[in-house]
């Protein structure tokens, strides 16, 4: 219906049913998702700065930040765009970089309290990932991994080491799972082409590897009551361990029907085992016959890298080869809305929920971003602000889930 340019000329813009971006260098679409006017076909006007203002045909005018986030999310000032993980208690958000450090903030008001490293900033190669790391199940030892190879354990309460680094491999470490027992610590590493996975034991400080090894190894995850481990590989693949009394058995490989497994988690309750395969999609396993509960859930045209639940079990957030990251309802075995903007391609960070299951925490463009997911604070904000109630056409579009249509203004 209408075209026009950004006023800083970056973008070449079309307006349909939805508005689309597009960049004035290589002609092919933005990151930026569509833009649902909910106002008809609109006339299209660039500002200074990044706003769009667009008219509708029921007469009201729009203005939009084209590179914005949704309102329930917010940006953590000045950190990476890589992600971070919470503690099991929720007391603690750990926020991971690319450079060997962690940003360790305190909940519920995300105050910074130091900066962890083991051997100092370094930059970390492109397929290593993010700095790893992980909290034991009590939330009292912090694990944190480097591009040598090495782990520090450090106590929660004083944010103090525990003991000098332990030397757990000889290539860079990708990721960290502390046995829910929180006597061992897997780490793995896809650089490893011999031996991706090593065992520390906490206690001993003792290093072992697995039977059989696992080269390659990207992802590592216990069933929640420490009876098995399972293990993805970057080139595709997994394998199972069965454990007992908190020693790691002989393994085998995971000979799952459908695309190859490339990452994987287990559900809080240990019933189910959702995989991220390789071919973009989303599976739920039943942990005890290893049969596909469901439906596949699409997901991306490439890899699947990252999975991770919220504590109910309801939602699973999976990031894909381009970094972007998708909300699923497990239930209804479907993505929840559109993909969001990770760190941008090729950079990959850690997501996951907050124990009370409220908020989220994913990479992002512009910095690692805090989701609110307590539906009982939307409307609140919608009328914040729209300065009214909304219309039973948004209320159905953005809180239908919430239930049936009602003041959002109301006191």
């Amino acid at each position: 219906m209408n075209v026009g340019f950004s006023a800083d000329g970056k973008q070449f813009l079309t307006s349909g049913e939805t508005i689309d971006g597009w960049d004035t260098v290589s002609w092919q679409k933005t990151s930026t998702r569509p833009i649902k006017t909910l106002h008809g076909p609109a006339q299209v006007a660039g500002t200074r700065g990044s706003s769009l203002v667009l008219s509708g045909f029921d007469g009201t005018l729009t203005v939009w930040d084209p590179d914005g986030f949704p309102t329930i999310a917010r940006v953590l000032e000045g950190s990476p765009p890589t992600g971070g993980t919470f503690s099991p208690d929720g007391r603690w958000l750990a926020i991971t970089t690319t450079d060997d450090t962690i940003a360790l903030y305190r909940t519920p008001k995300l105050e910074l309290v130091r900066r962890f490293s083991i051997r100092g900033a370094g930059p970390r190669g492109v397929l290593d990932g993010p700095t790893p790391a992980a909290f034991s199940s009590d939330s009292r030892v912090m694990a944190i991994g480097d591009r040598t190879g090495d782990v520090q354990l450090f106590d929660m309460s004083s944010q103090r080491e525990l003991g000098p680094p332990i030397r757990a491999d000889r290539t860079s470490l990708t990721a960290l799972a502390f046995n829910p027992d929180g006597r061992s610590l897997v780490t793995t590493s896809n650089s490893n082409n011999v031996n991706g996975v090593h065992v520390v034991d906490v206690a001993s400080r003792r290093v072992t590897g697995l039977d059989p090894p696992v080269p390659y190894a990207l992802a590592a995850t216990f069933r929640p009551d420490g009876k098995e481990l399972v293990v993805t590989v970057g080139v595709g693949g997994a394998a199972r361990y069965p454990v007992a009394d908190g020693a790691i058995g002989r393994g085998a490989t995971a000979n799952l029907a459908g695309a190859i497994p490339e990452t994987a988690a287990f559900s809080p309750d240990g019933k189910l085992l959702a995989i991220g395969r390789t071919d973009g999609t989303l599976s739920f396993l039943d942990t005890t016959t290893g049969e596909q509960l469901g439906s596949s859930v699409p997901i991306a045209s490439g890899l699947l890298a990252f999975v991770s639940w919220s504590n109910d079990g309801r939602l699973v957030v999976v990031q894909d080869v381009t970094a972007d990251n998708s909300l699923v309802d497990v239930g209804q075995r479907a993505r929840i809305g559109g993909p969001g903007p990770g760190a941008g391609t090729g950079v990959f960070g850690i997501a996951g929920f907050a124990p009370d299951g409220k908020s989220m925490v994913l990479p992002g463009p512009r910095g690692t971003t805090i989701w609110n997911l307590d539906v009982a604070d939307w409307p609140a904000k919608a009328c914040t602000i729209a300065g009214r109630d909304l219309t039973r056409v948004e209320w159905n579009t953005y809180f239908s889930s919430s239930g049936a249509y009602r003041s959002t203004c109301a006191p």
